[in-house]
């Protein structure tokens, strides 16, 4: 549903430069057919003007260069544009193993290797060092980061995880079944509370239903969730019970395996229809009403990509959501209920600008103009000036992307980093300074917060400011199901999330619903507030990353709104027209705004957007980034975090390979970055070429699987049988030897 269509393809052949770009579109004929009508909803009135088409973007070109034994050597964005020509270089050591990578701004990292080939050690561009010491089967036995200071582990004969203990003597004890499941981690400290998480695996019948082989069951501190399957495997019930509130999720599926009904915990139940596998209406039920009402109709799909349109079914008619997408499959149109926003690209496929139309007359006026703004970024696309009709910013950095400088109109803010490593230290006019634990958390910030607590997981639990503690809980799948605020009014929120991990819904003390949240892909498009049996329901405008800008009632009315700088700083206006205020608190994708903190929480860390960077280390290291503090790489105009671990193409990649799909790692190729591309170049290599030396003599190589990519092989490693179990032995061979590799 959600793959981006348009990517183009990308060759690889031996000791020749190939030049990719998009220049073959699949999905669209080119901007000329591109002016839509567009159905526009008004103050009781329903206007239809036909728009003028966007404006024209480059193409977007990257050229990849390898050297004869397939090595990328050179990837070159915007060759031969004035202004481009953007290049990073890596070189290899006789072994081809990669030693250097030089940005296009000539930050060099480099890499260090022990005897068997293991990546030992990161050096970045600011000179900042970390070491890996691991077994002779790779497995890493400590981590010395200079972000997060030294932790040490240790593995069973299955080289499953045994032991960890980190930099603030936490000690991570972990088990596992006769199958190497995990059942059970404990967070244990001299003088602190343990904190402990637990999985249950083949409970059947009754709630579990056909629960042999899968995690049924996952308990934490305050509570547990229980899932049940269906004959295929697909869950069918989930009920997360914190404390006495228990709340019950369902799900119904057709015989392709798509959704084709979600039951909330407040009884609501939305109805999903599908037609050639495209997903072309939901309707809502209540749970007082047997009747199904639409909410989207009419949904409409780009060939081989996102939601092009759809209907939002208004109280007086229905008003048309149209979105609109170039050759290249970028989108380059979209509505902000009474305005339409155009986007422009360079040749390098960075967002340069937004411009606006009125929506009624497809004019540009005075008042669309006020909403334009303009990007400038650095040679790795670090966002570094922001212009509008009333501010302008630049952003500087250091070489590791951690901020130096912000000037607004011509106000300067200096931000002092560690010269040991990338922990923010502080920020000038007017001053701010920040704390940190031996583990990298910020514990304090002197102008957000007083002190903020982590428990024995590291996870942020308590956040006191002005006098007033609010707590947090986490499941065991590391999503906050529970935030308590000492003395005010609705102190206790609870929350569930969907299969994909997506924010469901908001709930009371009692589990009365508060609000609940309608996702399309992964588009927010519908809230539904309140416990009354029928809802009010708001239509959300979401922009091109997913995330909320505008919220209209059934009538049409503005009742929320969030035009934000570009890192997300600006608060909302919760009452745009002068009507009741609403709350709404979803913000970039995975990010949920929390007033006691002025934190976003975002799944697996907290991000602060007034000053553009997590409050704490990246929980996977430099899998993540160079910058274990940084978001999105600098670029929030392009990117997204929704799990607060990498930036939205890096998640992709990631989750193609683990699941061994080769298709969309291919069609990632296009849009990738240096060092994503050589990943899933590695990724599609076979496995006889990443397996070196006296390894291949190993009794776990098994030859039948040595010509599959190590995609394929992941593949295989997820099914069952003795097939299986080779390639998992194979997988196991490729990572100890394959630094890229080494986490998949």
């Amino acid at each position: 549903m959600n793959k981006v269509m348009g990517r183009g393809e990308r060759q690889r052949m031996h000791g020749l430069v190939v030049h990719a770009s998009a220049a073959r579109a699949r999905g669209t004929n080119g901007l000329a057919a591109l002016a839509v009508a567009a159905t526009v909803l008004g103050a009781g009135a329903v206007h239809a003007v036909t728009l003028p088409p966007p404006p024209v973007s480059p193409a977007p070109v990257t050229d990849y260069e390898y050297d004869a034994k397939g090595n990328l050597t050179k990837v070159i964005k915007g060759k031969g544009v004035t202004g481009f020509g953007l290049t990073t270089q890596n070189a290899y050591d006789p072994l081809d193993r990669l030693k250097t990578s030089t940005n296009a701004k000539n930050g060099v990292t480099s890499l260090g290797y022990d005897g068997q080939d293991n990546l030992n050690q990161v050096t970045d561009p600011r000179s900042l060092v970390t070491q890996y010491q691991r077994t002779g089967l790779g497995d890493v036995t400590q981590l010395n980061s200079p972000d997060t200071g030294i932790a040490n582990s240790t593995y069973d004969a299955a080289g499953n995880l045994l032991t960890r203990t980190d930099s603030r003597g936490v000690l991570a004890t972990y088990t596992y079944d006769v199958l190497n499941r995990p059942t059970a981690v404990s967070y244990t400290q001299a003088g602190q509370a343990t904190v402990g998480y637990g999985w249950t695996y083949d409970q059947s019948g009754g709630e579990f239903g056909y629960g042999v082989g899968r995690l049924t069951t996952a308990t934490f501190p305050a509570g547990n969730t229980q899932s049940g399957y269906d004959a295929h495997g697909r869950v069918i019930t989930s009920v997360q019970t914190v404390g006495t509130v228990a709340l019950t999720t369902l799900y119904t599926y057709d015989g392709a395996g798509h959704v084709t009904s979600l039951t909330y915990p407040s009884g609501r139940k939305l109805v999903f229809t599908w037609e050639g596998g495209q997903l072309t209406y939901i309707g809502l039920t209540q749970a007082s009403t047997p009747i199904t009402a639409p909410l989207l109709s009419n949904i409409q799909w780009q060939a081989f990509g996102p939601a092009r349109s759809w209907q939002m079914e208004m109280a007086n008619g229905t008003q048309a959501y149209e979105r609109v997408f170039d050759q290249y499959g970028r989108l380059v149109r979209y509505p902000l209920n009474n305005v339409v926003r155009d986007l422009t690209y360079d040749a390098a496929n960075r967002i340069t600008s937004y411009s606006h139309l009125d929506a009624a007359t497809g004019l540009a006026t005075a008042a669309t103009q006020t909403l334009g703004q303009t990007f400038g970024y650095d040679e790795l696309s670090r966002l570094t000036t922001v212009s509008t009709s009333a501010q302008t910013w630049t952003i500087g950095y250091d070489a590791n992307g951690n901020r130096t400088n912000v000037t607004l109109n011509g106000t300067s803010r200096d931000y002092t980093t560690a010269t040991t490593s990338n922990r923010l230290n502080q920020i000038s006019n007017p001053a701010r300074s920040f704390s940190y634990d031996a583990a990298g958390n910020t514990t304090a910030d002197s102008t957000l917060y007083s002190a903020a607590t982590y428990a024995t997981d590291n996870r942020l639990t308590a956040i006191t400011k002005a006098g007033v503690t609010t707590t947090y809980t986490y499941d065991a799948g590391g999503q906050r199901v529970m935030k308590v605020t000492g003395g005010a009014p609705g102190a206790t929120r609870l929350f569930v999330y969907d299969l994909d991990g997506q924010l469901l819904g908001e709930y009371d003390a009692n589990g009365a619903p508060v609000q609940e949240f309608v996702w399309m892909g992964n588009l927010p498009v519908v809230v539904m507030n309140g416990s009354a049996p029928a809802p009010e329901i708001f239509y959300v405008y979401a922009d091109h990353l997913g995330a909320p800008r505008i919220l209209v009632d059934t009538t049409g009315v503005e009742r929320w709104r969030w035009i934000s700088e570009p890192f997300g700083s600006t608060a909302a206006d919760p009452a745009p027209t002068g009507l009741a205020a609403m709350e709404y608190r979803l913000r970039f994708p995975g990010q949920y705004f929390d007033e006691e903190s002025g934190l976003n929480y975002n799944y697996y860390r907290d991000y602060d957007a007034t000053s553009g960077r997590y409050v704490q280390s990246d929980p996977i290291g430099l899998g993540g980034g160079i910058n274990t503090y940084a978001y999105v790489e600098g670029n929030p105009i392009s990117y997204v975090d929704p799990f607060g671990l990498q930036k939205s193409d890096d998640m992709a990649i990631a989750q193609a390979i683990a699941r061994g799909d080769v298709a969309e790692l291919q069609a990632l190729a296009e849009a990738a970055n240096p060092q994503q591309a050589q990943l899933i170049q590695r990724a599609l290599t076979p496995v006889r070429d990443l397996i070196r030396g006296a390894t291949k003599r190993s009794p776990s190589y098994a030859s039948e699987l040595e010509e599959e990519s190590f995609a394929e092989v992941c593949k295989l490693a997820r099914g069952s049988g003795d097939i299986a179990k080779k390639a998992q032995k194979m997988k196991k061979l490729v990572q100890q030897q394959e630094r890229l590799l080494g986490k998949y």
